[in-house]
């Protein structure tokens, strides 16, 4: 069944320039759906908080200073958790999004297929077994339709 986005969303996106820059459609389409009275929020590396501070999609950016290590990850867990979120977007899914998600007590969680099995098929042993090119245009597409859509 189709509806907007909840009114409260967060999305994990720690670390990588260029996949921080590729967020941003995402964060578009996102803000597009859920509305200008929605909250949108983002969760960083300090170091690449400068990429996304000033979008205008976005309500809040909480950063994650790895230089405090796992305190600094607890620390942010905590005030993720206190904000009560609807929606967690994970389009990192890694160990550090993974322990944030699992504490946060967030009704929906949705988080993106990196494929890392076909992945290191192509890295290690030179074969592509991905079903097909995806351009990153319709990969973001993909991953918005299955945000959009929640039972």
């Amino acid at each position: 069944m189709y509806r907007t986005l909840p009114t409260k969303t967060v999305v994990f996106r720690l670390s990588s320039i260029g996949d921080i820059v590729l967020a941003s459609p995402l964060l578009r389409v996102m803000r597009a759906s859920a509305g200008p009275k929605a909250r949108i929020d983002f969760v960083v590396k300090k170091e690449y908080a400068e990429l996304v501070k000033f979008s205008h999609h976005l309500s809040v950016v909480h950063e994650f200073d790895e230089t405090r290590g796992f305190r600094g990850l607890q620390e942010l867990r905590d005030a993720l958790r206190a904000e009560e979120y609807d929606l967690i977007v994970d389009i990192h899914n890694s160990l550090r999004t993974i322990y944030l998600r699992n504490f946060c007590n967030t009704k929906e969680v949705v988080t993106v297929d990196k494929r890392l099995y076909e992945r290191w098929q192509l890295v290690h042993w030179k074969r592509n077994i991905y079903p097909g090119i995806v351009p990153v245009g319709r990969s973001l597409h993909r991953n918005t339709e299955r945000i959009r859509y929640h039972e």
